[in-house]
């Protein structure tokens, strides 16, 4: 689960807390996440494109 929280509320801070793994998985090679978003993607719009989606 990603969560961004810069602007939320403090309750909504407080309700995520209740979801979140106590260990968040951090990423720190940002060329690997673009490869992977990259290539998901391009399955994605070839799924669209063969009418799979």
């Amino acid at each position: 689960m990603v969560m961004f929280s810069a602007t939320w509320p403090a309750a909504v801070h407080r309700l995520a807390q209740e979801y979140m793994d106590p260990n968040p998985v951090k990423v720190l090679d940002y060329r690997a996440h673009y490869e992977r978003l990259t290539a998901f993607k391009i399955s994605l719009h070839w799924l669209n494109r063969m009418g799979s989606i």
